[in-house]
């Protein structure tokens, strides 16, 4: 995840996860509040390895916990995965 323009006014958190059919992943947790002034970007990312069957799916969860501070997600951002054998 790359984002734009996260507000250190934030009051909570913001937590990346990937979710696949058999369980759910933490990739990245940041809590804005901690730092001093704004940050003109920040990048969340992370690897795992997951076992899925052939019909799973997986997909990218964003929370942002409590607080209306502005925080924006590029499109840049991107999920990709692979098949281990």
């Amino acid at each position: 995840m790359y984002w734009n323009s996260v507000d250190e006014d934030h009051s909570g958190y913001i937590k990346v996860e990937i979710v696949t059919s058999n369980n759910t992943y933490l990739v990245d947790i940041v809590a804005p509040g901690e730092f001093d002034t704004d940050l003109a970007f920040l990048h969340m990312g992370g690897t795992i390895v997951a076992d899925m069957d052939a019909s799973d799916t997986a997909y990218v969860n964003v929370y942002i916990s409590a607080g209306a501070a502005t925080n924006d997600i590029e499109d840049r951002s991107y999920f990709s995965g692979c098949l281990l054998c």
